[in-house]
This record gives C-alpha cells, structure tokens and sequence, in this order.
C-alpha cells in the first residue's frame, strides 16, 4: 500500500469520524430494529460464529471454535465426539446439490453428513496445513474446497466409488491462501486470494488475474457475490464495496462517503427481494437496493454486533447474521421500529397519539406529553416534553389527546380530568365549568372526540359531555336522553360525522344529526375500540374480540379461539389492502378480509411494545402506521412488511417404546408385547417458534386429527395388533399448515396364538376333531334309535288305547257341560220374552265358555220390572252352578214379596247364598258369592230402585254420565255382611238411557298395545251407544266394538251388558 493511498485512506477517515460527530443528535433519536440474538446465553456453544446455514429440513447450523452446532428454533445441539466429529474449530459449511452437507475445520479436515453419518473425506494426510475457509459446487457438480495455506481441492464425483481428489497451489497459478470462492453463471470460478482476485474459466484447468479496466488492485479482495443480473459484487479489505458490470465493463465503486456502514466488507449476500446485504468489519451492515444505500444496520439501532462473518436467508425470508463475537441474530424485518425512552421519548407508556403540523406528532405518556417531529420512514426527532416540571400541565399521566379546528389540544388526564393547549401561545388552559361537569370521584376520560363543527364529546362513567367549544357551552346527555347508560367506554367518529358512543356492558347508542338513539341489540358488549373499513363499515373490538356492526346489531367475527392474540381488543385500523390490524393486550394482528389469513406480530416478530393502548394508532406519511404501546412508540412501514408464508419444518424428533428409547426405522414390525409409543416432534419456524401449534393423528386408532396443541408428544398404550402410521403436522404464526405431515408407518403383530397359521392349526385340529366325534355320535344314536324305535312302538300302541278312552271320557264331560248348559239355559229366561215385557232394552250377553258365571235375571211383578246383572265367582261350570243358585234365589225372593225393594232383595239373596253354601267367619270357609246390579223399575211413574254389590248403575241424560255405584260388598260371606244395602230411587226422565253390566266388558285386554279397554272407554262406548235408537243396533254396536277392540286377544272374561230406554 503505496503513502499516496494511506493519506487518502486517513483523510476519508476523519471525514468520516466528523460525520459520525456531526449527527450525534440524529443517532439519539434514531428508531429501534428488532434483532433476535443467539449467544452463549440461550445456548450456543460460542459466542464467534465463522459461518451458518439452514438445511432443507430447516435446521440450522452453525460453524464456531467449540465445534459444529445444530440449532432447530429452540435448543442447540453439538455435534462432536457421539456422532463421529473432531469437538475443534470449524470453519466453513456448505450444503451441495445433493443435500449433503459439507464441514470444514480449521485444522484442514473435510467432514460430509449424507443422510445422518458423517464421512471424513480429506484428512492430514491429504491436508497438513490448510484452514478451510469456503466451499462451491462447479457446473460439473465438483466440490472445490478452499484453504488457508493448502491452496484449493477440488474433489470430482464426490462421494462416489471412483471420487479424485486434485489439489491446486500457487505453484499450479492459483494461491496457497484464498478466502472466498464462487461460482458464475457460466461457470467461470473466482477466487479471492491473498495475491488479488483471480479466476478459472470453465473451459480451462488455468489460473489468470481478474484484472479490468479501472479495478483496484492494492485492496485486498475479502468478499465476492454474483447477484442474479450477473453483476459481480466485489468487497475490498477497507476498499470499499465494487459493483462490476460484465455487459458495460465498468465499475460502480461505494464507501463511507456513500454511506456504506464501514469499507472492510468481510461478507456479501443477495436476499429474495434483490437486496445486497454488505456485512463489514467493525461497521456492522450496510443493504443496498440496485446502486442506493437503504439501510445501515450498527450497534445504535439494534445490531448486536459490528463484525460480520456471514449472512444468509432463510427459507421464511428471515436474515441470519453470523457474527466474530456476538453469536448470530436472526432480523425478521424492517417493518417494526420501536422508539422508546433510549430515544428520547419521556416515558415508555405511549397512551395517546394526535397528528399535528405538518410532520409533527403528539404523543401522550406516563411522563407528559412529547411533541415528535416524523422526518422520514426511518427517523423521528422530539422537539420538545411538556410536564409538570416545565409547564402548568395538570398532571404527566395523559390519557387522551384532540385537536379542535384551531388546532388547539384538548388533553384527558388520568385523574384530574381535561385541560387545553393553546398551540399559538404554547400555554396550558383549565377550564373550571368544563371540568365541573365531570364525575367528581372519576375524572378519567374514556374518550374525546371533536366534530366538524368544533364540538368536543367527552366521555365519562357519569354519561356524555358536549361542551361547545366556540361558545363555551356545556351539556350533559345521559340515559334519560336516549343513551343506552351512563358509563361511556368508548366513543368514535366516523366520516360521516356520527358518533359512536360505547356504553359499558349495553353496546352501542349513537349521536346522527341532532339524535341520540340506542341499539338495543348491542346489549351485553362492551365497545373499547372501533374501526371504519375503506367501504364505510363499521367494525367494533371489545374484552370479547372483534364485531361488525350490521344494520341495528353486532356480529362477532373473531376472537381468540379463532386465531387473535388476545379477546381483549384496544385498537381497529383497516389498510387500502383489505387488511384489518387488530391491537391487543398481546400484541397485533392482520387479519385479510377477503382470505380470512389472520398474521401475528409479537415481540418475536418486531413488535416489542407488546400491549398496545386503547385507540392509540395514527397514520403518518405513505403506509408508515404508529402505534402507542407499553413499551414505546411502534413504528410499522407497510412498505416493508414481510408475509411469513413459508409453512413450517416438521420432525419427528424421537421414539420411545415401552418407555425406552428406539431408532425410528419406518415400516418396522414390533411384536404384540412391545405396543406402548411416546413420539417426541418439533416444528422449525424462525420467525415464531412461540407461536407454534400442533395436530397429530394415528391412523389405524383416530379417525381424524386430533385438538390442536402446542404440546410436543404424545403416547398411545396398548396398541392392538394392526397396521399405523403417525402423522404430525403443525402450523406457525400465520396459521399456515405444513401441506405434508411428518409420518411413522409401523406394525404391531399379534401374539402366537392370533397369527393365522396358529389359528389355522388349531381350526383343522377342532374341525378333525368334530368330524370325529360327530361320526362317533352318529354310531351311537342310530343304536339308540333302534332302541328307542323298537319301544316307540309298544308305547304307540299303549297310547292309542288310552287316547281311545280319553276321548270316550272327553264326550261324555262334553255332553254333561252342554246338558248343563242347557240347564242354565232353562233357568235363565229367554232375552226374547224380556222384549215382549218390556221393548225398549237389549242385552249383549256373551259367555267365556261353554257354561257362563254372568247371569242376568228379570221378572216382571205388576208394574214392577225388576231386572239384574250377575257376576259369580269364578267361571264355566263353578260360575254356572253359582249362576243357576242365584236365578232360583231370586225367583223365590221375588215370589214372597209384596213390596218390592231392591236393597232387600238383595239382603235376602245374601243370606240364601250364605246359608245355602254353609258360609261362616272361620277363615277357612269359602268365600263364594256374586257381583251384582239390580234395579226395580216402576213402569207407570219412571221411578227405578237400584242396589249393587260392587257393581254400578250407569244413567246417561241429555249427552251426560250419572253414575250410581253400588255398595263394597258382594252377594256372600263378607266382613260386612251385616250391613245392609242402599236402596236408590231415582225419578227417570224421557230419554233416559240405563245400563247396569258385569266387569268382563271394561277388563277385555286388545287395542295396539294389549292393554284393557278400562271404563273410560267403556263409559265412551256406552255414551256412543245412546245415539242409536234402534234396540238391536245398541246390542250389535256394542258386541262389534269389543269384537275390534280384542282382536287377537283371547276373551278374558264372561261379558253381560243390559241396556235400558226411558221414552
């Protein structure tokens, strides 16, 4: 380096320190970039990093002086000794096209992982002295390998049988020390060495100097880069960055006096947007679009370290920086800047924001306010702080800031209610009649608002103010003027000059043209925030989530089940992009109105203020949005907004069966005894590891996927045998989910004795065994069967004769029942002659058997008809015999008695039936006897008498049921045998219908359901039934309706039913 050069270099260099000197002020207030850092602290296992890369898996690997480290997101693993690797410095990482990864160590030892092994492919006997430095892959898929001291190998079909390994030194024209190599689009090979710039065309085996017209030769070259327009990108060892173009032959030369962060670029690298990021020594890192200086990235605004050793990109379109001592940090974006107390602002806690001057900005703090001059995208000045130290500001907790139309502030206090600035004379105002009007015990402003024509709203837990700020006057609006309740949480003004005003836990009430209204629908929200969408839609965030305003009520549309940060909404703002940000007590989301995409935006992502305060956003100059936060001013610059599209990497991480650790082999078989699975699995997602989320699924046992979860294993117990596989799939923070889960296929076979072979044998050995026995069988009942024939026949021929006088028997039993049959027959009289006696009646009468225990009597004794309705114990021949008792008591009774009561009738029937039975008190005697109704009907004067044992008397008049029942006690021995029967009388009317029945009509089982008809429906029949006039239809009518109601059923019982007409 000739004198003439080093005094330039010298005086560049004090330019370059008054310049630093100069803007001292500027880099006070220079804004935040949010870097994450790795160092030893979160685990890594140096804090120098030589270089760094991300697989194809997504893992990252980092090259330091402790060894070689994987990074997953998460936690750090070294890789030494226990996977086949020397714990020494390591220098370089390349991954070819194979997707193996190449290691080179400082000590000259190359290293490859293919697949999970390593394989040492230049030891120190091919390579005694040379530092690895780089690798590159040339159009013929050879790696060249690069040393400090060795020259350069390069290493042809690699990995193969018939892989060559040829070195190159400054004795074959190259170098024995090169720093960086890369490989042109056309394939030509430039090295950086320690003699200048030299290449290797891709037709050749020979070395020459790169040397074109105007190209600085006494600058070391320490970094090389093709960009994608073929330019090559040359930075100079504290020469400065190069930029050639190959077309033109010429040069594009950038130093500090361009901006360029420092002129010893250590590393360069071209980004998915066309950006080259110059990282230098000792000035951290300069990025220029085309041939402009955008960014500088130093230690002031977030860069954890100056001296860069390598730069790339990840498959999410994050930066990693490798730095000499810092670790590495990840830069997730410029759209995020923070600005807090370290840049000037009085107090972190940014409440409020309100737009002034021109460029000017106030923001309210914990500290007074600041009033903030926005000079670019990139940098914001305060002009000034005023509190109470310096001014007659009532208190430095601001809440809430407005302009008026003069341009005057009105400010909202914590706790000492509201105050003015007049911004011509730059003096704090307090009104007492303004303030008066507020809450005495709660003087914190919920909102302010100020209308086109100079109206100020306020909004208290005491109601609405509106205080007029031309003439000074004041009101105050509460429920009882149409609000929907006194305690304001909310107020907003849309572009069309209505007024929101949310009304704690009672929704929305508004304020449109001089009317204050309420929408009752709204009950039950609480609006904190509000948002007008481009379209003029009216969208409302509460404790709850995000509604939309629709007609006259609120439809919620997100909350946190379905994708936010947080249910507890503080501010609304849509973009011209569709988009709706959404701040929160967890940081900001984006959701996209037409996707549904919901973005997240945390501490991780950029935005490290966290909580943002309720409606504390301002737009600014073009897409440039500031949010106040809990800690800080946020700065968002849509321009610059990245989209974490990219899903996650997914892993099956680890396997343990039976609680122990196992080698995940796909489509292994495990025997039935081994059927307990723990799968660990991680996802990789740089740009939010937090955000995370998983499902996972086994086929073969779950239908479908299984919850979401952030857990990272799950176990399955007791697997039955059967074919699986486990799948996992995850999501990161833009709820992208990996398109291809991470799956496991396995097998569990069944023990011996379910395994068909075993299933087999033993289905021939039963089935053998059958035949066997059967045939055996087989043997044995045909020598039985003779047998059994053999004495078949004599029993046939024993059962014939006995048949033969059974049924000799049976006739002769026949013919007594018919003949006693007849007998009753004779007893009872005909049903024809009661006709004769007395027309208007009918008697449905219908046995069980052959001989009936239900009997009916009549006798007609001057004007007296007397008739009856029987029921005997018992049925068939008993009942009969009962029966013919009882018809010749009757007549005999009848035929003593001049005056005839139905009630003594009935008592001198008992005791012909108890004393005819011989029945006594002893326990022992038979309890023998009869149901019974009986009436006397006096055929001149309509008068009936009616007794009953047990048995009722049924009278319907004009369509109604009078019911007379009889007595609780039958015809025979009884506990109350001496007592005497009721005698009724009755004055019958014209048209009155009668009838007196035994139970065997309502206790028939039939119907759908089998049941009894029961005398609800009997009593409904028999109502029925007086419609028809006709005698014998009445009969017919009611035989046909017991007919259709048993059915199939057997008849239960012997039925007797007596009608009787009064016209």
């Amino acid at each position: 380096m000739n004198s003439r050069f080093r005094n330039r270099l010298w005086n560049n260099y004090l330019k370059l320190v008054f310049l630093v000197v100069a803007s001292l002020p500027l880099t006070l207030n220079a804004q935040t970039y949010y870097f994450e850092n790795y160092s030893v602290q979160q685990g890594l296992p140096n804090s120098k990093v030589y270089s760094i890369l991300q697989d194809s898996g997504g893992f990252v690997w980092i090259a330091t002086p402790s060894g070689l480290s994987k990074f997953d997101g998460t936690d750090f693993t070294s890789i030494g000794k226990d996977y086949g690797l020397p714990e020494t410095s390591v220098r370089a990482l390349f991954i070819d096209s194979n997707d193996n990864l190449w290691i080179g160590f400082e000590s000259g030892n190359v290293y490859v992982k293919q697949d999970n092994d390593f394989t040492q492919i230049i030891n120190d006997s091919i390579n005694p002295k040379g530092e690895i430095t780089d690798f590159i892959e040339n159009a013929e898929k050879s790696i060249i390998v690069s040393t400090v001291g060795a020259g350069a190998f390069y290493i042809t079909n690699p990995l193969k049988p018939e892989q060559k390994i040829q070195r190159f030194t400054g004795k074959e024209g190259l170098s024995d020390e090169i720093y960086k190599t890369i490989c042109l689009n056309n394939g030509d090979i430039f090295f950086a060495t320690n003699v200048d710039l030299k290449y290797q065309t891709a037709d050749s085996i020979n070395f020459q100097f790169f040397r074109p017209k105007n190209f600085p030769s006494f600058f070391l070259t320490a970094s090389i880069l093709q960009d994608r327009q073929g330019n090559l990108w040359i930075g100079k060892y504290n020469g400065g960055l190069y930029k050639y173009d190959f077309k033109k032959d010429e040069f594009t030369f950038f130093d500090y006096r361009d901006g360029l962060a420092k002129n010893f670029v250590s590393t360069l690298f071209q980004d998915s947007k066309g950006n080259i990021w110059a990282g230098t020594w000792g000035g951290g890192i300069s990025v220029l679009d085309g041939e402009k200086i955008t960014h500088n990235y130093t230690l002031s605004n977030g860069l954890q370290g100056l001296n860069i050793r390598k730069i790339i990109e990840d498959a999410e379109g994050n930066i990693l920086i490798a730095t000499h001592e810092n670790g590495f940090s990840i830069f997730k974006g410029a759209q995020f800047l923070s600005y807090t107390e370290d840049n000037g602002l009085p107090n972190n806690q940014v409440w409020a924001l309100e737009k002034g001057k021109d460029n000017q900005l106030w923001l309210g703090t914990n500290l007074g306010i600041a009033l903030v001059n926005v000079l670019d995208k990139k940098n914001i000045k305060v002009d000034k702080i005023y509190n109470k130290k310096n001014s007659n500001i009532l208190e430095d907790k601001i809440r809430n800031i407005t302009s008026d139309a003069q341009g005057n502030l009105w400010i909202g206090f914590a706790t000492t209610g509201i105050q003015k600035f007049d911004i011509k004379k730059e003096a704090f105002i307090f009104d007492p009649f303004l303030n008066s009007n507020l809450p005495r015990q709660a003087k914190l402003i919920s909102g302010m608002v100020v209308t086109k024509n100079n109206n100020l709203y306020i909004g208290t837990v005491d109601g609405l103010i509106n205080y007029e700020i031309d003439s000074r006057k004041t009101w105050r609006l509460s429920q009882t003027d149409n609000l929907g309740g006194n305690d304001i949480s909310s107020l907003f003004l849309d572009s069309k000059e209505k007024l929101w005003v949310g009304i704690r836990g009672r929704g929305i009430s508004f304020i449109e043209n001089n009317v204050i209204g309420h929408y009752v629908k709204t009950n039950g929200i609480t609006p904190i925030c509000y948002g007008e969408s481009p379209s003029g839609e009216i969208w409302v965030g509460s404790y709850n989530g995000v509604y939309k305003f629709e007609t006259d009520t609120l439809i919620k549309v997100l909350d946190k089940s379905s994708g936010l940060l947080s249910d507890y909404v503080t501010l609304l703002r849509f973009d011209d992009n569709n988009n709706l940000y959404i701040g929160s007590s967890n940081g900001l989301n984006k959701y996209n109105l037409k996707t549904g995409l919901i973005s997240h935006y945390t501490e991780r992502l950029g935005f490290t203020g966290i909580e943002t305060k309720i409606g504390a956003v301002l737009e600014m100059l073009d897409h440039q949005v500031l949010f106040g936060a809990t800690d800080g001013l946020m700065i968002f610059n849509e321009d610059e907004s990245i989209t974490f599209d990219k899903e996650p990497f997914i892993h099956i991480t680890n396997l343990k069966v039976n609680l122990k650790d196992h080698q995940i082999v796909q489509d292994e078989v495990f025997p039935y005894n081994q059927n307990s699975f723990l799968f660990n699995y991680h996802a990789i997602s740089l740009s939010d590891e937090s955000a995370i989320e998983y499902q996972v699924k086994l086929e073969g046992l779950d239908a479908d996927w299984r919850p979401i979860t952030k857990q990272e294993n799950v176990s399955f117990s007791n697997l039955s045998a059967k074919n699986y596989t486990f799948k996992v799939r995850a999501k990161n923070n833009n709820n992208i989910w990996t398109e291809q889960a991470a799956t496991y296929s396995f097998r569990v076979k069944p023990p011996f004795w379910l395994t068909w072979w075993f299933i087999s044998l033993v289905t021939f050995i039963i089935v053998v065994s059958t035949i066997s026995f059967v045939r055996y069988r087989i043997y044995k009942l045909q020598k039985e069967k003779e047998i059994l024939e053999n004495k078949v026949a004599e029993r046939t021929v024993e059962i014939s004769q006995k048949n033969e006088l059974l049924a000799e028997k049976n006739k002769h039993i026949t013919d007594s029942i018919n003949y006693a049959r007849r007998i009753q027959h004779a007893t009872m009289r005909p049903e024809t002659e009661l006709y004769k006696i007395f027309p208007e009646c009918f008697i449905l009468y219908m046995p069980k058997d052959i001989v009936s225990g239900d009997f009916y009597w009549y006798s007609k004794k001057g004007k007296h008809l007397i008739i009856a309705a029987a029921d005997c114990t018992g049925h068939g021949v008993p009942g009969a015999f009962m029966s013919m008792l009882g018809i010749a008591f009757l007549n005999e009774i009848t035929g003593q008695m001049k005056k005839y009561l139905a009630g003594t009738i009935l008592e001198r029937l008992r005791e012909n039936v108890i004393k005819s039975l011989h029945q006594s008190d002893d326990k022992n005697t038979q309890k023998d006897g009869m149901d019974i109704a009986l009436v006397v009907l006096d055929t001149e004067t309509n008068v009936i008498q009616f007794s009953g044992a047990y048995n009722p008397l049924y009278i319907f008049r004009n369509n109604e049921l009078i019911e007379q029942k009889g007595n609780r006690m039958p015809i025979g021995i009884h506990a109350r045998d001496k007592e005497k029967f009721t005698n009724h009388e009755i004055q019958l009317q014209q048209g009155d219908k009668i009838f007196i029945f035994t139970d065997g009509y309502p206790d028939q089982f039939g119907g759908p359901k089998g049941k009894k008809l029961n005398y609800k429906k009997f009593k409904a029949l028999l109502s029925d039934n007086c419609l028809i006039e006709n005698q014998e239809e009445k009969r017919k009518h009611l035989h046909a309706a017991l007919l259709d109601w048993r059915g199939e059923h057997e008849q239960l019982d012997d039925v007797l039913v007596i009608g009787i007409s009064i016209d």
